[in-house]
């Protein structure tokens, strides 16, 4: 099968008699705005995406909150009539601080600068090979190489990139070809991703609280808008270990704010939202996964504080001084000095490890130097 080529339908998720995408009740036209044509294919100049921002922040102003069709780089640069806030955004403010989310801010910080890894160009890649398989051949360009160690290498990965295409080198070409040939092995995730749909939308709202303009990018959504797909790669991607991954990634955050925000969009709520997870190693093997009702609650609860911090910067102001560093939430208005400790398992080990000095050490010298160790604050 070529690559870019997506598999016939399966079924496997239940489809509906009716046919959706033609029921505006259920899914309304996209307005397009700027260049949403292929977004992969022509990187948008700077003056083009000063005009597209432009002309979605209009759109949005007058139409208000719902779904529209654009291009990567306008969603990322905020297109929102005031600065919004984003998934990422609320990980930032609650597990960093504001002043990160300034910096971070294409929308606030007037030094901004973009950053690619290889890691991201990979994931990219492989994002369009199962979002927008049409797209995937004119999207990237294939290096002939092992590596960027030579000046030829480098030179046609710099050009790709000029070209608005993502450099893959051979032996990463393969590697996309592989995963999605074992995604689409995993029956549920195929028919999730075969359903038809559209993939890469935004939607924008507004929190009903605090008023803030608020945004997400969806990469996959059904015509019935039952569910919401989120494709991730990961070195695990066993449904037994995931919990501890959603806790250390803040999904549950990440998937409560999608739920919450499309039905505040669209007035349509999904019923789940599965994170279609694949292994990046060899046989990239992958499940399809969604948290209980206890993690999206917690992950409601934090984006709730999020969206209150969010809204309280917004209003001193979009310079660099109105959004505060490190600093207790109980006192964001003045810097303080913090007392830390160690984790219960650092104590644990230490606790351990005198035991284990006690039992073996034969001299008395050294059990009464364990025992009559200073402790702070004993």
């Amino acid at each position: 099968m070529p690559l870019g080529t997506q598999p016939q339908q399966s079924s496997g998720i239940g489809q509906s008699s009716r046919s959706p995408a033609n029921d505006p009740r259920l899914y309304p036209p996209l307005p397009a705005l700027g260049n949403s044509k292929s977004p992969q294919m022509e990187p948008l100049t700077m003056a083009d995406l000063i005009t597209n921002l432009a002309e979605a922040r209009a759109a949005l102003a007058a139409t208000g909150p719902g779904i529209y069709d654009m291009p990567n780089e306008v969603y990322h640069a905020d297109p929102c009539p005031t600065p919004s806030l984003s998934a990422g955004g609320v990980d930032t403010m609650l597990d960093e601080c504001p002043a990160r989310f300034w910096w971070e801010s294409q929308r606030l910080n007037p030094s901004w600068e973009a950053t690619e890894t290889t890691a991201f160009g990979l994931g990219k890649a492989a994002h369009i090979v199962f979002l927008e398989p049409g797209l995937f051949e004119a999207s990237v360009r294939v290096i002939e190489a092992d590596d960027y160690k030579t000046k030829a290498a480098r030179t046609a990965r710099d050009e790709a990139r000029a070209a608005g295409q993502i450099p893959l080198l051979t032996e990463q070409h393969r590697q996309i070809i592989d995963m999605r040939d074992a995604l689409f092995a995993n029956s549920f995730a195929r028919a999730a991703f075969e359903r038809p749909g559209r993939s890469e939308v935004s939607a924008f709202w507004r929190d009903p609280v605090t008023g803030v303009w608020c945004r997400l990018r969806a990469d996959r959504v059904p015509d019935d808008q039952s569910y919401l797909i989120d494709y991730k790669t990961a070195i695990d991607a066993n449904p037994l270990d995931f919990g501890r991954a959603a806790d250390n990634l803040r999904y549950y955050r990440r998937a409560a704010w999608y739920l919450d925000g499309w039905q505040l969009a669209t007035g349509n709520e999904p019923k789940h939202y599965w994170f279609v997870v694949q292994e990046k190693s060899p046989p990239y093997l992958a499940s399809v996964i969604e948290l209980d009702s206890f993690a999206l609650d917690a992950g409601r609860q934090e984006n709730r504080e999020a969206l209150d911090l969010f809204a309280r910067c917004l209003k001193d102001g979009q310079h660099r001084a109105a959004w505060p560093g490190y600093r207790r939430r109980d006192s964001l208005d003045q810097d303080t000095a913090f007392r830390v400790g160690i984790p219960p398992y650092a104590h644990q080990r230490i606790a351990e490890r005198g035991r284990s000095i006690t039992e073996r050490a034969a001299p008395a010298a050294i059990r009464r130097a364990v025992e009559n160790a200073f402790i702070p604050g004993a």
